[in-house]
């Protein structure tokens, strides 16, 4: 298994988004350079922009993560109640419950 990531899930999300632009870059770049007799250009394109291309997924699916939590702490925000103090222990109360004579 590999360890979780100790960036913070949106600076994740920036990276992927990021190497997914490199990685289209890159293949643009090399599919311009294809020029007839070089066609090997043409297969390090479609490397790069497989590249890309999982990149584009995988920041997809960190996108779907990072919402579905702010989704779950909303929710889990919205259920709770606002806290409510104790009263003050009196010395009435106090003797009322059995604790001073």
């Amino acid at each position: 298994m590999s360890e979780p990531s100790k960036l913070p899930s949106k600076a994740v999300f920036n990276l992927l988004c990021l190497k997914a632009c490199i990685g289209f870059g890159g293949s643009w770049l090399f599919w311009q350079m294809a020029v007839p007799g070089f066609e090997m250009f043409l297969y390090i394109a479609g490397c790069w922009a497989l590249g890309g291309a999982i990149c584009t997924v995988k920041a997809l699916w960190q996108l779907s993560r990072i919402i579905r939590n702010d989704r779950i702490k909303a929710a889990l925000k919205a259920q709770g109640v606002d806290p409510k103090a104790d009263p003050t222990a009196t010395l009435e109360i106090l003797r009322r419950e059995g604790l001073l004579k």
